[in-house]
């Protein structure tokens, strides 16, 4: 009951420490930013009505920001003043939120594309159609490559213009969004038109009308017919262009840009008092289209001062508009870019080589060290056979250098074990092979399992070398009553005559010379004893009375 209690009140303090780091604003930004799409006039009101000083954390910040931003793009209000979305580009850049990264950057490179602040915008937007393109998004990819698209359309960038609108059109059909895609056919319609690319222009702009009327879209189907007169007007197909801006004065559509062009082309088919009578019902803009048309007249007329004049007005409109591409330096801006994403893709590529490197080199120590773990395995392993056959050949001449009645003992205490092991020492020493050593190698250590763990098996040779040695055993623990296990084992072993090695596997030692380090101790004991007992360093002599 009492755990229970604990788990639910530490729930609730989480909870309340949840609520109190975040923004007391958070879901009302997340709706305005669910419905954006749909309903972008509601969402813009949503955000105004937050007061940014309300907003804990830099992320709540950023994201109002953003979304803020967006909503008055969406509701045509033009911004010029950088300092909010900069905030949420400087933040987003610091995070691994790639999606609204793009947002931001696609919003800044609009804010200052509206400042005319072109290279500006176009490296951002560069950043925003990347990141588009990485998360695999149709829609903003379009997005971005219609903004890129306008920017070299400021800039006369013609080639660049058609690349981008081409993109822009593709993605959006793959995204399946209207009327985005129709004002792309638009978009890229002018572009061909800007290019000469005149029949490409018009099937785009014919196919644009039958998609207006699909959609009952009067105000597309307007803009496309406009399109199509100025494109046969380009084209010098001015009969075409006459009809097409006829149809759009019995629509009631007709502008003072759609007269002047309408004029131009009466001009040109030989109209000039038509011409001359819509000139007369408008006022003339110098750079506009009906200075062109106003120049053209003067000159139908044989009116060469005033068209000089007209003309000289229309070289200095053109003349600021050099000066004004030639100063954005786009080229520039696009080659920063460019370096600093080689800079970028530079780093990753060593990145990646230090990385691989590293790899191996773990890779190589790891084999290296599984390597040399195996060869000590290995090399231990036959360092073991090759010990206890020497213990097998030790135990045979134990055998053979006793008298027959201790020979018999000795082979009976070994039981079984002796008659195996004599026999395959035989035929190892008549057809060595790595077979016959492992077999010796395993009765070995079936022995020395026997004779170093086994009470009963110690108990029976021990009795034997009291049997044999006047009680020797007996009269050690006597002399030494505090004779630790070991020590009493090495006397035992040693009085049967076991090697060194046999003794060191015995009693677990790994190093021989442990063997005769014991002895020494044991004999200055015994000595300073003053003991009947004469223990020699030799495991070929045994321990004796003096």
């Amino acid at each position: 009951m009492h755990r229970h209690l604990f788990h639910f009140i530490l729930l609730m303090l989480l909870s309340l420490l949840s609520h109190s780091c975040s923004s007391p604003h958070t879901h009302t930004i997340q709706e305005a930013e669910g419905i954006m799409d749909q309903y972008p006039d509601s969402a813009l009101s949503i955000l105004e009505d937050i007061p940014r000083e309300e907003l804990r954390g830099s992320q709540a910040r950023a994201l109002h920001a953003l979304l803020l931003t967006q909503a008055r793009s969406k509701n045509y209000i033009t911004e010029t003043n950088d300092s909010l979305i900069s905030t949420a580009v400087s933040y987003f850049e610091s995070t691994d939120d790639s999606h609204h990264l793009m947002l931001a950057l696609h919003y800044f490179g609009e804010l200052n594309f509206n400042r005319k602040a072109y290279a500006r915008s176009l490296t951002a937007l560069f950043k925003a159609y990347d990141l588009a393109v990485r998360l695999d998004n149709k829609f903003w990819i379009a997005m971005s490559a219609r903004m890129i698209a306008d920017i070299y359309h400021e800039n006369y960038h013609t080639a660049e213009e058609i690349e981008f609108s081409e993109i822009e059109l593709e993605n959006f059909r793959l995204a399946h969004r209207q009327p985005h895609i129709n004002y792309a056919i638009l978009d890229l319609a002018k572009t061909y038109a800007d290019a000469k690319e005149y029949p490409k222009a018009t099937q785009l702009a014919t196919q644009l009308t039958d998609s207006a009327t699909k959609y009952s879209d009067n105000h597309l189907k307007h803009i496309a017919l406009r399109t199509i007169g100025t494109i046969h007007l380009r084209n010098q197909d001015y009969l075409a262009a006459i009809r097409s801006f006829k149809a759009l004065r019995s629509s009631n559509q007709l502008n003072q840009s759609d007269s002047a062009l309408l004029g131009f082309a009466y001009l040109k088919s030989e109209f000039p008092d038509s011409a001359l009578t819509l000139l007369n019902r408008q006022s003339i803009g110098r750079g506009s289209s009906n200075s062109w048309l106003y120049y053209n007249v003067c000159m139908a007329l044989d009116s060469t001062q005033a068209a000089l004049s007209v003309l000289q007005g229309i070289a200095m409109h053109t003349d600021s508009i050099l000066r004004s591409v030639m100063s954005q330096n786009l080229l520039g801006s696009t080659k920063e870019y460019y370096d600093a994403q080689r800079k970028i893709q530079m780093a990753n590529l060593r990145f990646s080589h230090l990385t691989i490197i590293f790899i191996l080199t773990c890779s190589f120590i790891a084999l290296s060290i599984a390597i040399f773990i195996f060869y000590r395995y290995r090399r231990n392993k036959y360092k073991l056979i090759e010990d206890n056959i020497a213990i097998a050949q030790n135990l045979r001449e134990i055998i053979a250098i006793n008298d027959s009645k201790s020979q018999e003992t000795i082979q009976t205490l070994l039981a079984d074990r002796f008659e195996i092991l004599d026999s395959l020492c035989k035929i190892l020493y008549e057809s060595p092979s790595s077979v016959a050593k492992k077999r010796i190698s395993d009765e070995i250590n079936f022995i020395i399992f026997q004779y170093s763990q086994n009470a009963e098996k110690l108990n029976e040779l021990e009795l034997y070398v009291n049997k044999h040695h006047n009680n020797i055993m007996v009269r050690i623990k006597e002399d030494i009553p505090t004779i630790n296990e070991s020590d009493y084992r090495l006397i035992l072993y040693t009085i049967l005559g076991f090697s060194n090695t046999a003794i060191a596997l015995f009693l677990g030692e790994p190093k021989i010379t442990a063997i005769y380090d014991r002895r020494k101790r044991l004999k200055a004991k015994l000595k300073n004893l003053n003991s009947s007992i004469k223990l020699n360093i030799s495991p070929s002599s045994h321990c004796q009375p003096k």
